[in-house]
Parts: structure tokens; sequence; C-alpha cells
């Protein structure tokens, strides 16, 4: 037969079980809501991606109310222009902490100097190819260190590079030039504090891999800005050489601790695809080690800064194909010539709030860019819809983040962090020591009992 002091050993165990359990579910619930702000309050991370017709450029603010501009549209009033009143009307940033010039290329440097003109830039970035136009001494040719062009770079012969160098040196303290395995350029990192809590944010550039390019897009860095357990991955017009070396790099080598994030496992919430969606870039390797994990495709953004043009067709047939099959949600597409300015806020509880100009159906997003007939080549996918694969986000647009900190040893009990277990292990240990100590208590009361019964 149970002895009462066994009934009284289960129910305590069962009580000390129940109060555990209370406390994970406590403690994951706060942690999971906690710092959900609201609209106007600090800790809130904002990226803006500029609708500027077939060109690009980008905004981001960052929570410690640091700002940093990546490229700056055509030179013109449909392109530049339209990046100088979006700053004006949507922002209060009368000047720039940092400035991207992702790679030479007119539709992401032509814009420079007028924006420039407006937006004065503290730090600036630059891509390793030289201006050589005549116009143009380009002071990085004869710097030293992270300040100078590096290895066997190339030129690039035209006016508006030149220009766009010219105005960002004229205005910038320092100018650094782009090199992922320089320790000194290759992060950024700041942090806010929301109500007595630290939340830091990195910037970080993972290409080029090689100083020199036959191909001037692929001089444009891959860089990825975290916070807040969400990340968004950036590039300029990198190309199949360049994501091919980055794919390499995570896959092959093991002695690069930077790209270790990837190696164990990376999901990215807001990927802008490569080169406003061509064919050449956005590869399934390089879209795979950005959103490793298939079922979490689903909820990820794919940006397209894209315009209406014949030339090019962006994006392209081939491209919208590789997301449909690789389980991305045509519902989280956002493409600057359907959806007009886009807009991502994160939140230092990691809600993530997408805003657009304008709602499209999905298949308006599907559909690839207008080609001109003279365009053989790729005339079969001019306007061509991609079939839906039917896939619905599972992630609410503005929803606190749930994935797993892979940088947390204990992300396996999901949004706890390290120093919430520490708390509930010891205060389960000090429950069990106190249920030890009782049980042994009633033990040698009910053997004092039974000893007195025997005699």
């Amino acid at each position: 037969m149970r002895t009462k002091s066994t009934y009284i050993i289960t129910f305590l165990l069962i009580l000390a079980l129940a109060a555990t359990a209370v406390l994970f579910v406590f403690s994951a619930a706060r942690t999971h809501t906690a710092e959900v702000l609201a609209d106007g309050e600090d800790g809130i991370l904002t990226v803006h991606f500029i609708d500027c017709g077939q060109a690009d450029a980008c905004v981001i603010e960052f929570p410690d109310d640091k700002t940093m501009l990546i490229d700056a549209g055509e030179d013109g009033e449909s392109s530049s222009g339209r990046v100088i009143s979006y700053i004006k009307e949507q922002t209060d940033i009368k000047s720039f902490d940092y400035f991207v010039m992702t790679h030479s290329d007119s539709d992401h440097v032509g814009g420079v100097v007028d924006v420039l003109s407006e937006f004065p830039v503290e730090t600036s970035f630059r891509p390793n190819q030289e201006a050589t136009h005549e116009s143009y001494d380009d002071p990085a040719a004869e710097a030293d260190g992270s300040k100078g062009l590096h290895g066997d770079y190339t030129g690039k012969d035209t006016k508006t590079y030149a220009d766009a160098l010219a105005a960002v040196y004229s205005v910038s303290d320092d100018v650094y030039v782009f090199d992922a395995a320089n320790d000194e350029i290759n992060n950024i990192t700041g942090s806010a504090t929301v109500n007595g809590e630290t939340f830091e944010y990195t910037f970080d550039f993972y290409s080029p891999l090689s100083d020199s390019y036959s191909d001037n897009n692929n001089y444009s860095p891959i860089m990825v800005l975290s916070y807040a357990g969400r990340n968004i991955v950036l590039s300029g017009d990198a190309e199949k050489q360049n994501e091919e070396e980055f794919v390499a790099k995570v896959r092959d080598s093991n002695d690069d601790e930077r790209y270790d994030r990837f190696r164990r496992g990376f999901d990215a919430d807001v990927i802008k695809m490569g080169h406003h969606g061509s064919e050449t870039s956005s590869s399934k390797a390089y879209l795979e080690i950005m959103c490793s994990t298939e079922s979490a495709r689903c909820n990820t953004y794919t940006v397209f800064s894209c315009g209406r043009n014949l030339t090019y067709g962006h994006p392209r047939y081939s491209t919208l194909k590789r997301l449909v099959d690789m389980n991305f949600s045509a519902e989280r597409i956002e493409r600057t010539d359907k959806n007009g300015n886009i807009r991502f806020d994160i939140r230092s509880g990691g809600e993530l709030t997408r805003t657009h100009d304008k709602d499209v159906t999905t298949d308006v997003l599907l559909t690839a860019g207008e080609l001109s007939p003279s365009n053989s080549k790729y005339e079969a996918e001019s306007l061509k819809t991609v079939p839906d694969n039917d896939i619905n986000p599972t992630e609410p647009n503005g929803s606190p983040v749930t994935r797993p900190d892979p940088e947390n040893p204990f992300a396996f009990l999901g949004e706890l962090t390290t120093t919430q277990i520490i708390i509930i292990i010891a205060i389960a240990v000090v429950v069990l020591i106190v249920i030890i100590i009782v049980c042994a208590a009633v033990s040698r009361r009910s053997k004092k009992k039974k000893g007195r019964r025997r005699r």
C-alpha cells in the first residue's frame, strides 16, 4: 500500500514540474512581446527601397539615429529627383552618416552628384575600380591601406563615374575601398537603448572576394543588415562570379569565422534581388545560403528594384520562376515598378512590418518585365507570367520574430535568452532541493511512527 509520504512526495514533484513549466511559458511570453513598440517610439530600424525607375537607391535609418544611403539612382528628375523628394518627404534626414556606392554603372551612381549636394555624407564606401576618365585623378589610385585601391583592379572610363567619385570625396570625411577581408572596414555596428535594455545592429560586407573583375557589376558588395533577430540581405548588381565566390567561401572554407553564420544555417527575412532581377544574379545556390530553411522561405520578402525598361525587361521570367520553384511565396514579392516605394520597419522586439505605395495581385508580381521585339534573345519571356505555387506565408506581416537565434546555445528553446534559462534552472534547482529536504523530513517522521507502532 502507498503511504501518506508517497502521496506527499508525488504531489510536490508535480508541483515543482508545473512551477517550472509556468516559468518557461512566462519567460518566453515576455521575450516574445516585451519590446514590440508603437510607431514613433525608439528602437525602430527602417529600410526604404525608393522607386527611382530602372535604377537603385536604398535608405537605412538605424535605431541609434544614424543613417545610410546605398546608391543614388540614375541622373535626372525621374530617378535621382525621386530619391531627393522621397528623402525630404518621408524622413527627417538632413545628412547621412554612411554612403555605399555599390559599383560604377550610371543607374546606381548617376544621381550621386545631385543627391549628395542635398545630403552631405560623413563616411563613404566605394568599389575597388579606378575612375580613369581624363577629367579626373582618382585619389584611391595613390592612397594606401583601406583607402587605396588594391590588387590588379580595373578601370572605368566614364565621366559619370568620375563625377560621382568627385562628389563623394568632396563631402566625405573618410572614403574607404571595399575589401571583405579587411576587418577595419567590413563591419559597421551600433546599438540603441530602449527601456533600459540595449539592442545591437550589425551591417557587414561579405564580398567582393576578388580584386579584379571583367564585369563592372561584380564589384558590388553582398551586404547583410541584422537587428533584433532579423536579417536583411542587400546587394547592388553582383553577378554570377561574385556570387559563386561567396558561395564557395561559405561552403568550402572553415577558416573564416565571419562566414560561420551562413554555415550554421542562415535565414534572411528580406532579400534584395541582385541586378534588378536579372537571370544572371540571385542564383539557386546563393538563395539556398541566404535562406537555408525551405519551410521559412514562404515568409521571406524578395525585393526587386526595377522600372519599365524595354532593353532589359527586369525582372526576368527565369528569376521569378526560380523563386516559385524554391518555395518563396508570391505574396512576399515586392517590386518598385509595381508596388512603388517599399518600406520595412524592424522593432526591437523583432516585429517586421512591410508597407508599400500600391497593392497588386500575385499575377502582376509574377509577370516578367516587358522587352522590345528587337531583343530576340529574351523575347519569349516578355510579359510572361510564372504559375503561382500557391504557397502562403505562415508569419503575418508585422509579427514578432519566432525563429531561434543560432548564436544562442539554447536556441532549441526558441525565444528564451541564455540569462532567462540560467535563472529558470537556478529556481528549479532550489525548488528540487527544498523538495528533497521536505521529502527526507517526511520519510524520517514516517520511520519514527513505524518504529513506535512496532513497540
